[in-house]
């Protein structure tokens, strides 16, 4: 069988991060948000309903003989079916609703700037393979005195308004890689406890709710990194140093939009930049699912 290098692990994240959440929103008929809001809003979603998907598949398929419900072949049926429902349901309910103009041009976004800016995570990846390979960290260093300018060139009226969320993303996800990749290994944190859960899952391809411990109790850890990792086909470990830093990067960017309602763009930024540079941000925070999904 032909297959297409990391193609199921990027069809299998879009689905799974995105796409049950646009379509509720659409069942819903929540309409006329801006991009950030319909990122945020279709992400959390989907995060959620993936937990009980996961969760009642888990609870009720062992009632019809079939005993291995976190399974790779069941987890893929049992979301496919969730995501045609979903599809239908939008269709259903939102078929009148009018088409809409797109809310952003793609032009303004293709200069300099951006490309500069989209080029940081790369250097937190190029930055890790070189203090894996050859113990060298120059990269990462040089990475951490371009980040602190960018408060001097908000201040300054440098940095365009209109890339604001870009720039606190790109800056929460090259900052969070920088610590999540180093290393084979996920960085030691909770996130221990939380790999020998979702190890145990997946090696029974089943979630006992009756193991001890708070940990099992959390859908995130249980359910969401399991089915992950079944239908992405990726390791546990790379869920922890690449999926979970993604996710958390986004929380920056909601407090952004919360920031920018009640303040200026420019405060909201600052505001923003400060909470990502507290140290507990892009240490640990964002490698462990219960902080993560909370978030």
């Amino acid at each position: 069988i032909f297959k297409i290098p990391m193609m199921r692990q990027l069809l299998g994240f879009i689905c799974l991060t995105f796409i049950p959440g646009f379509l509720i929103l659409r069942i819903l008929k929540i309409h006329n948000l801006d991009s950030i809001e319909s990122l945020l809003y279709s992400v959390g979603i989907s995060i959620s309903s993936l937990m009980f998907t996961g969760f009642f598949v888990n609870i009720f398929l062992p009632l019809f003989g079939i005993s291995n419900p976190i399974s790779e072949d069941v987890m893929i049926v049992a979301i496919s079916i969730f995501i045609v429902l979903l599809s239908l349901l939008s269709y259903y309910f939102d078929k009148n609703h009018p088409s809409e103009e797109p809310k952003i041009s793609i032009e303004e976004f293709f200069n300099s700037f951006t490309i500069f800016l989209l080029l940081f995570p790369f250097l937190s990846i190029f930055g890790a393979f070189l203090l894996n390979s050859i113990n060298n960290n120059v990269l990462l260093l040089a990475q951490l005195l371009i980040i602190s300018c960018f408060p001097i060139l908000v201040l300054f009226d440098k940095f365009p308004s209109k890339l604001y969320p870009l720039g606190i993303w790109v800056i929460s996800l090259s900052l969070l890689l920088q610590n999540s990749l180093p290393s084979m290994y996920p960085r030691f944190t909770d996130n221990a406890f939380e790999h020998s859960y979702a190890t145990l899952v997946l090696t029974e391809d089943f979630w006992n709710s009756k193991e001890p411990g708070n940990l099992n109790a959390m859908l995130a850890v249980v359910i969401l990194l399991p089915m992950f990792s079944e239908i992405c086909q990726i390791s546990l470990n790379w869920i922890f140093k690449i999926l979970l830093p993604f996710l958390y990067s986004l929380v920056p960017v909601g407090l952004y939009w919360v920031f920018k309602k009640q303040t200026t763009e420019k405060v909201a930024f600052l505001s923003c930049f400060f909470f990502i540079s507290f140290y507990e941000f892009f240490t640990w925070a964002g490698l462990t699912a219960k902080t993560v999904c909370a978030g």
